[in-house]
């Protein structure tokens, strides 16, 4: 299971100190403990949203495991693509004339524009700078607020039924208050009445900011738990699970470190003694120091073993009552 995330700036997290680390997708997804990728973008438009969701279930980038959260912006924004050398860049009127390339995911798993390499800055200010004219042209003579705001409507409408439909675990909100449209979809406990600006208290044309951010994280969680996207006790056996493994790696990696450390300690207070002893008494304190050392590290060996084997069975007993506890909770539904 993976937490897909789909907006403009609101979900970027455009504002924030570090957009990676504090947005809500990323705190969401640490919340669920499970992977995410966020395709947010500053002033990025509806076509867009509609677009990428699609690309991303065509190509099984998306499978019917994973969470899709869509944050609906201003239907005014409007998407136009502009290839040239077989480079596809886009366009974002009328928030900006400026150019950009497709968001895809890296192959360090980063989610960042297809061309982002310095080569390609000057043949984007070129390409700006070409079609800065014509961008304003159409702004003006061809883009319609009613036509936009039904477009709009139709992909949310299309995109809700297929993700239904198809049984997708689907959600939907709207960055702000005066960017939402009405849908057949309202009342649908996975249609989000709330704004994440409104319902953060964000001014205006503000961002929500670090704690807001939180708040909705947190808000979506319990939205997704409400509609049974993810069951809480197996989350929780899986978090399980996973410290278990931690724990086992931090204590393998302590061990060599505490012998290692007890080793150097003690050849200290060796040498300080051979220092003061002739070579009769040297060779008795050798014998006598391996002998010590000897039985450290069985002792060591053992108290790690023993604490290994207690976390362990400590462990496996809270994984035992997890996994009856699912098994009521699945028994108990049979019988409703």
């Amino acid at each position: 299971m993976k937490l897909f995330t789909i907006g403009c700036s609101f979900t970027e997290g455009q504002g924030l100190k570090n957009q990676r680390t504090e947005c809500y997708s990323h705190l969401l997804s640490k919340i669920l403990n499970i992977e995410y990728y966020n395709f947010g973008g500053a002033g990025l438009s509806n076509d867009y949203i509609f677009r990428k969701v699609f690309e991303l279930i065509n190509s099984n980038t998306i499978t019917k495991d994973d969470i899709i959260i869509i944050q609906w912006t201003h239907f005014i924004r409007k998407e136009l693509i502009f290839v040239k050398d077989e480079k596809e860049w886009f366009h974002s009127i009328p928030t900006s004339f400026n150019t950009y390339s497709d968001k895809i995911i890296h192959k360090n798993n980063s989610v960042q524009c297809n061309y982002i390499d310095e080569d390609t800055i000057g043949e984007r200010k070129l390409i700006e700078s070409k079609n800065k004219k014509f961008l304003e042209e159409y702004n003006l003579k061809f883009l319609d607020a009613k036509y936009q705001k039904n477009t709009t409507k139709n992909y949310i409408n299309s995109l809700y039924t297929y993700l239904e439909h198809f049984g997708y675990k689907h959600m939907h909100f709207f960055g702000w208050d005066n960017c939402v449209i009405k849908s057949i979809f309202d009342e649908k406990e996975n249609f989000i009445k709330e704004t994440f600006g409104g319902f953060t208290n964000t001014n205006g044309s503000d961002h929500p900011d670090k704690e807001g951010h939180k708040i909705w994280a947190d808000f979506l969680n319990e939205k997704i738990i409400d509609s049974k996207f993810i069951n809480p006790l197996e989350n929780q056996l899986n978090t399980y699970q996973k410290n278990l493994y931690k724990l086992k790696v931090e204590i393998e990696e302590e061990i060599p470190n505490l012998f290692k450390n007890r080793m150097e300690r003690l050849k200290i207070e060796f040498e300080k003694e051979i220092d003061n002893s002739n070579k009769k008494i040297r060779k008795e304190k050798e014998k006598e120091m391996e002998e010590r050392l000897k039985k450290i590290k069985l002792k060591k060996e053992k108290e790690i073993d023993d604490r290994l084997n207690a976390k362990k069975a400590e462990l496996e007993n809270i994984e035992k009552e997890l996994k009856a506890a699912v098994d009521k909770s699945k028994k108990a539904k049979t019988l409703i």
